[in-house]
Order: structure tokens, then sequence, then C-alpha cells
């Protein structure tokens, strides 16, 4: 059953290729990205939170953390502003607003493969509250970014998704989180890299 679609004019395309239920709202940032928003849980099996984004024809899951779904989006700069039925966000009071920090490739040119599969440091280190990871990927596949306390345990998943190649920037707001040392673990097929961070109250 479709659940979105397009008009191009003379006749309507199917996009909903993925996503297993209703689209409640959307936000298109370009002609080839748009974000969505609605009931889905999954997009070909990946988590997607009800929150998604369709970039070059392709649905890719978003916004692992949110509790219930969203219903309004908005662009503010390149982040995305969410309003909807949730109370919590990654475990914070939320107020039923939280705001999306894209998790788009920084390479200027998108046919420029990096070099190798990498793990950037955070920055800043230390920090207070949020700080920014980067990392790169010389193929496409499912990749997933996580953070851990000293004894082994997940706190949060920053990234859980399908990506091609090219240059990321994640987020991680540490509001609620103590001071301390945390790690933070890249996944990529059977590579993986792992650094630490320092949170600074």
């Amino acid at each position: 059953m479709p659940v979105l679609a397009r008009w191009d004019g003379s006749s309507w395309e199917n996009m909903n290729e993925g996503l297993d239920d209703r689209v409640d709202a959307l936000l298109a940032v370009s002609d080839d990205v748009v974000y969505a928003s609605g009931d889905f849980l999954n997009i070909g099996g990946a988590a997607a939170e009800r929150l998604a984004i369709i970039e070059d024809g392709t649905w890719r899951a978003l916004g692992a953390g949110l509790v219930d779904k969203a219903i309004s989006m908005k662009l503010q700069g390149s982040d995305v502003v969410i309003g909807g039925e949730f109370d919590t966000a990654n475990g914070d009071s939320s107020a039923s607003l939280v705001i999306y920090h894209p998790m788009e490739p920084t390479s200027t040119h998108r046919d420029e493969i990096p070099q190798g599969f990498e793990l950037g440091q955070n920055y800043p280190n230390p920090f207070n509250p949020s700080t920014a990871i980067e990392y790169t990927l010389t193929e496409p596949g499912e990749v997933t970014l996580q953070v851990f306390d000293m004894l082994g345990r997940e706190l949060a998943t920053l990234v859980r998704s399908q990506q091609a190649a090219g240059r990321y920037t994640a987020h991680f707001d540490a509001k609620g989180f103590p001071s301390g040392a945390y790690l933070y673990t890249l996944r990529h097929g059977s590579q993986d890299q792992t650094r630490l961070m320092l949170l600074a109250r």
C-alpha cells in the first residue's frame, strides 16, 4: 500500500519503498533530499524511529532516541527542528521539541572517495556538553557509531544506517551525563575503531 508518492506533472511516482507505515510530515531540502516523519518504525529492516530521509531515491533511517512520533519539521540552517508527541529524546526531557543534526558528508565533491576507513578524534575535547565526531568510509555499507562508558556499557547510538562512501560528521550531546571519560566506537562491515573522549563540566 503506497504511503508516499510524488506527482511529476503527468503521473504519480511511488516514493515509499521500504517505509512500513503512514507518513505525517515532509520537509523538502532540495529536489533530491526530503525528510519524512510518521508512524513507520523501520526502513528496509533498519530501525527508523519514525524519522527518515530520502537522498537520490534511497530512503535512510534517522532519529534514534525518539520514543514517539514526530509530527512537524522545519529547517534551521543545516539542522532540522522536529516537533511531535515524544516526551523524551535520548532519555532527556524534550517538551516534544528537538533538533536533529543531519549526518551529511562533509566532502565538497560527491565523487571524492576517502583513502581510508578512519574514526577521527572528537572536537572539542575535552567538551561540555556537545562535541563533533568525524569519520570516513571508503565504501558503502551499514554503519554504527556508539558511545560507551569505561565499563563497556552502551550509552548512546549516534548513527545506525546505510551510508555511502564519504566523510561524515556526527554530533554527541552529553547533557545529563556526568563528567569523565567515554569511549566511542565506529563499526562498518568487518572494520571497527574506538577512541576516547573527555566530558568536563
